[in-house]
């Protein structure tokens, strides 16, 4: 399969299908996590890595020439996965039940067509699109063809240094207006607004600091080039944003978005500065962000620029790299300290995990191994309240963390523990 080429949607969903069947309970895992759809939507959003326009990894098919896509290319493979899964999601007790993915798989389509039908009515390119929905043509391409449009940013080829990553990168939210559209929300006809809600707050986010934030203006750069920014959705640049418009009319997952954009920008350079927190903290404030998700959207950004911003293009300042990972690094183990007696509670529930956790202090685990140990740490930090860190990508990365705060006698050999019980 090549995104690239026609055709290119019915082999994707076809992939999908024999990857689920391969593996069914994978699939039963993924949606299971979550019983609100918008919690789902907001973990594959961070999960894939479309919040940040860089591609992690595609959860479902296997792909034997995907080295050779693009980064649009993967990047319109991790839209239409969101797209797919948020529908399913939408029909979790069918999927988990076991009825035919063919079956569901096809009224997926149905409902994008309904969807960006409706989408695309007041778009600046609606003549476009009009024409693909008028043609005499299956749902299927019909589809296609506007995902294609919709990645596609063709004012990036005027913009000659950020050439090699041609798509629009707020394509990602159409996840989100996909789930709200299914319940009956109208979210997508304030995406205007809110596109340039999001760009407008990072860009003074990149600007808190009087020091020079070289990621951060980086980062607003090019969301600003790949924005798709062409007719009544121009950027305009706000010095002073005020969002009670989105407080009116933005549902309260919107308006988390748009803040986590600005932890985003705050986050991609260095540890959070006084002004930085201050300055988040009375923007969560306006666009009425909890606390606790506050916290959330902190650990869930921050431990995904731990391990991937080395190689997300547009952060192209190493030391700034090294300093994130320091900084995550340092709240993660306050973090895992602070909480250490709910942690040993929990791990003393799982007998398996303990017996992993010590073989863990004086061998190498297999694959398997580790992916038990990633599977039940992420169960584990679910039972910590209003904290969504089992997102961290590798699951394992808390496990020095882990392992220095667990009581000695939990760590020894079962063998040890044994002979000393014998005696």
């Amino acid at each position: 399969m090549d995104p690239s080429t026609k055709n290119w949607l019915a082999l994707y969903i076809d992939e999908f299908q024999e990857s689920i069947a391969a593996d069914s309970s994978k699939l039963a895992l993924y949606l299971g996590n979550y019983t609100e759809m918008m919690d789902f939507c907001h973990f594959y959003l961070h999960d894939s890595g479309l919040f940040y326009g860089h591609i992690v990894a595609h959860k479902f098919g296997t792909f034997a020439n995907s080295e050779s896509w693009s980064g649009a290319d993967n990047f319109k493979i991790a839209v239409v996965e969101g797209l797919v899964l948020t529908y399913l999601f939408s029909q979790k007790q069918r999927v988990l039940q076991g009825e035919s993915y063919g079956t569901i798989a096809q009224e997926c389509v149905e409902k994008l067509y309904e969807f960006y039908v409706l989408f695309t009515m007041n778009d600046v390119q609606s003549s476009k699109y009009r024409t693909i929905f008028l043609k005499n043509q299956d749902k299927t391409t019909a589809v296609e063809q506007v995902l294609d449009g919709r990645v596609s940013n063709p004012s990036m080829l005027e913009r000659d240094f950020w050439k090699g990553s041609q798509f629009n990168i707020f394509t990602a939210l159409d996840v989100m207006y996909f789930a709200y559209w299914m319940q009956g929300i109208y979210e997508y006809d304030h995406r205007n607004r809110i596109k340039n809600e999001i760009v407008s707050l990072m860009d003074k986010a990149s600007r808190v600091e009087k020091k020079s934030n070289k990621n951060g203006l980086s980062t607003v750069s090019y969301f600003i080039a790949s924005g798709n920014f062409g007719g009544a959705g121009d950027y305009v640049a706000q010095n002073e944003i005020n969002f009670s418009e989105s407080r009116s009319k933005d549902s309260a997952f919107t308006r988390r978005i748009i803040y986590e954009y600005a932890v985003y920008v705050c986050l991609v350079d260095n540890q959070l500065e006084y002004k930085e927190v201050d300055f988040l903290q009375k923007t969560a404030a306006q666009l009425s962000v909890t606390e606790s998700e506050e916290q959330e959207s902190l650990f869930m950004i921050d431990s995904f620029l731990a391990n991937h911003a080395e190689h997300i293009f547009y952060l192209q300042y190493g030391e700034g790299v090294n300093l994130i990972r320091k900084a995550f690094n340092m709240r993660f183990q306050s973090f895992v300290t602070k909480n250490k007696a709910k942690i040993v509670e929990e791990v003393l529930e799982s007998k398996e995990l303990v017996e992993l956790l010590r073989k863990a202090v004086s061998e190498n685990l297999s694959d398997d191994e580790k992916q038990k140990v990633k599977s039940q740490i992420a169960d584990l930090l679910k039972t910590i309240p209003s904290l969504a860190i089992f997102m961290i990508p590798g699951g394992s990365i808390i496990l020095p963390f882990l392992l220095k705060i667990l009581p000695e006698e939990i760590l020894m050999p079962s063998s040890f523990i044994n002979k000393k019980n014998e005696k």
